[in-house]
């Protein structure tokens, strides 16, 4: 049997490099809990480098807790298998390029992700059915999202956005 979840939470000690191996020889993961490693600064899940031979090493990852993991400033491409993607006081985190290729994803935790500034990752994500922006200050645009139906926005009272009324979605608003 392969390993199929692991629940590394709370393992503060733990490094960039530390992860490798997880990466490198768990081909097989599911649910990957990382919550509260401070010291993760990027996760790279590409088997290979290159771009031309990029593949996942998680090919079957469907969720991903990443919360806590405050210097985590870069994620390469989740797999297209991802449903839940928790990565709330990420604080260092940029953008949501990483999204690229999560097409069955429904469930997003960006809150308190301070330095993000769009959403544009979300583009590719159209089966987002909740997304937690909370203390996400500087996205200004909901636009990226005009492609997700029956989307509920959860905790984004933090934020300062003039068009969130104009998308079909704003029906199904919930802000808590």
């Amino acid at each position: 049997t392969s390993l199929v979840r692991i629940n590394l939470t709370g393992c503060e000690s733990l490094k960039t490099t530390s992860l490798s191996p997880l990466t490198a020889g768990c081909p097989n993961l599911e649910v990957v809990r990382l919550s509260g490693l401070e010291y993760v600064g990027s996760l790279d899940l590409s088997v290979s480098s290159s771009a031309a031979a990029r593949a996942q090493c998680w090919p079957d990852l469907q969720r991903l807790y990443l919360n806590g993991c405050s210097f985590l400033s870069s994620l390469s491409p989740l797999g297209s298998k991802l449903v839940l993607a928790d990565l709330s006081f990420c604080s260092a985190l940029v953008d949501t390029s990483w999204l690229t290729g999560c097409s069955k994803l429904e469930h997003l935790n960006l809150a308190h992700c301070t330095k993000i500034t769009s959403l544009a990752g979300c583009l590719h994500c159209p089966r987002l059915t909740s997304i937690g922006l909370w203390g996400c200050v500087l996205i200004k645009s909901l636009d990226p999202l005009a492609n997700c139906h029956d989307l509920k926005l959860v905790d984004c009272t933090a934020m300062v956005c003039t068009s969130v009324y104009s998308h079909p979605f704003a029906v199904h608003m919930s802000f808590t």
